[in-house]
């Protein structure tokens, strides 16, 4: 859905990189024990880290760099009865990419 929706690789892959490598490494570490606060704070730099690979790879603008790891973290925290964290994941972060997009341009 995100390969259809995202106007661009630039995008695209970010956020399918965001889940694929960020909710691991927030469910690992939740699972071993850490504070809220370093699950919080080590996913937002994971997910930060990997929006700026792909501002250096794919021209990513780098003003999602800044807004997308927090989004994407507090975008796995709802638990929602029909919807799972994955999706959540990605459509949370992929609508504010839409509503952000004519804003933005590729570089």
């Amino acid at each position: 859905m995100v390969l259809l929706l995202a106007p661009e690789k630039a995008y695209a892959y970010p956020l399918i990189l965001s889940l694929s490598l960020g909710d691991p490494l927030l469910g690992e570490m939740r699972r071993k024990d850490f504070s809220v606060s370093a699950v919080i704070w080590a996913g937002t730099l994971g997910v930060g880290l990997i929006w700026a690979a792909c501002g250096y790879w794919f021209g990513t603008p780098w003003l999602l760099i800044a807004l997308m790891g927090p989004i994407c973290v507090a975008s796995e925290w709802p638990r929602l009865r029909y919807i799972d964290d994955n999706a959540t994941m990605l459509l949370i972060p992929l609508s504010v990419v839409l509503v952000l997009e004519p804003f933005l341009g590729v570089m």
